[in-house]
């Protein structure tokens, strides 16, 4: 079950104790990204504007920047939203320098970050939005599996009638009892269903 924190607000001064305490202890893939921070951090509208986040926000400004201990990540993107993506550290803080008072999303990426605290309270519903994506993958997988074993149950019932008309005794065993087996699946799924 996926609970959403509404309302999730953090203070300038959370922000900012992290992202002191974040530069004094990571080094960065591309190292002009240091710089973004340094700079967000020297800004109160912009600090009072960031969100730490965890999913990638497509409509808003987002900054994904890596450390040197993230090496499956990108170094550092920039989402401009509809405007498409840069790798481009300057382009970003021009709009940063621009535009201090618009939000912008910062997705970090680093070694522990699950396990740290102090980010998993920063973070936007703490890493909900990207849960509640899993959760919605596996309900609609579910779904077209219930689906999928409904239609083979009606299939299998004709077969089954066929195999009847046509005497064939063989192919009524083997059917009779995939349909055994089709009806345990459906059962097992509706079971599921209805502890959630």
């Amino acid at each position: 079950m996926v609970v959403y924190r509404l309302n999730h607000w953090v203070s300038v001064e959370t922000k900012k104790a992290f992202l002191e305490w974040f530069l004094r202890n990571y080094r960065f893939r591309q190292t002009e990204a240091r710089r973004i921070l340094d700079y967000i951090l020297s800004s109160p509208h912009l600090m009072k504007n960031l969100h730490f986040t965890e999913v990638i926000h497509p409509n808003e400004k987002n900054i994904e920047i890596s450390t040197t201990c993230a090496n499956s990540q990108p170094p550092f993107k920039y989402f401009k939203g509809s405007m498409g993506i840069s790798y481009n550290v300057a382009e970003a803080y021009q709009y940063l320098l621009n535009n201090p008072k618009h939000d912008i999303y910062l997705l970090l990426h680093f070694r522990g970050k699950q396990l740290n605290y102090n980010y998993q309270r920063l973070v936007k519903g703490p890493t909900q939005e990207a849960m509640e994506a899993v959760e919605i993958k596996k309900w609609s997988e579910r779904v077209i599996q219930h689906s999928l074993m409904e239609s083979r149950l009606v299939e299998l019932i004709s077969l089954i009638d066929q195999s009847l008309v046509d005497g064939d005794k063989e192919g009524f065993l083997r059917l009779t009892d995939e349909r055994r087996k089709v009806e345990q699946e459906i059962a097992r799924l509706n079971k599921f269903e209805e502890r959630k």
